[in-house]
């Protein structure tokens, strides 16, 4: 027969059971709540993920397309001084080409790029680059955020910037035209 005694003690191991299965359910359902914290978590990461990819392939285009026109620029910049083959100061004349293009290059377009990026993608709104915005609209309203003021004095001075970089442009290549006629015409133009 089972005696008083080895009820209790039955009894005792079933509610320290009980307990167990209790504490085990606690312990399940704060587990479920913090999987899908990290669930949600990361939705939020592979959405982030998705919009740095775009932000990224976006940034990756406009640098092949500014590398694509510097190198037009720069191939027909080579071809003009590689017609002329006599030249009377060849190092003032690597000089003036080199500088041209470490200024459009090097200056230029760093700075245009270090304020895009600075922009758009540093501080605690760095959002990326908005998808209603396109080409220059891009620029000028990263130099409006880096630089302050209202939109209107940055567009003025990009606007300047465009006109002596435009002037400077036409300058070389009517020095560039002048010697590939000379070099055509052998020196009687």
């Amino acid at each position: 027969m089972i005696s008083l005694e080895q009820i209790q003690l039955l009894e005792q191991k079933v509610e320290s059971a009980v307990a167990k299965i209790l504490q085990l359910t606690e312990e399940r359902d704060t587990l479920f709540q913090r999987c899908a914290q990290l669930e949600d978590e990361n939705k939020r990461l592979q959405s982030n993920i998705l919009d740095f990819h775009q932000d990224q392939d976006r940034i990756e285009q406009g640098i092949i397309k500014a590398l694509d026109k510097l190198n037009a620029v720069e191939n027909s910049v080579l071809q003009a001084v590689a017609i002329q083959r006599q030249v009377e100061e060849p190092v003032a004349q690597g000089l003036v080409s080199m500088t041209g293009t470490f200024i459009d290059t090097i200056i230029v377009c760093t700075m245009t790029g270090l304020a895009i990026v600075i922009a758009f993608f540093t501080g605690a709104d760095a959002a990326g680059i908005p998808e209603t915005l396109k080409g220059v609209a891009i620029t000028s309203t990263a130099f409006t955020t880096v630089l302050g003021g209202d939109g209107h004095s940055v567009q003025f001075l990009l606007m300047i910037c465009l006109v002596f970089f435009a002037f400077t442009t036409i300058l070389g290549w009517d020095y560039y035209s002048e010697r590939c006629l000379e070099y055509l015409t052998n020196g009687r133009m």
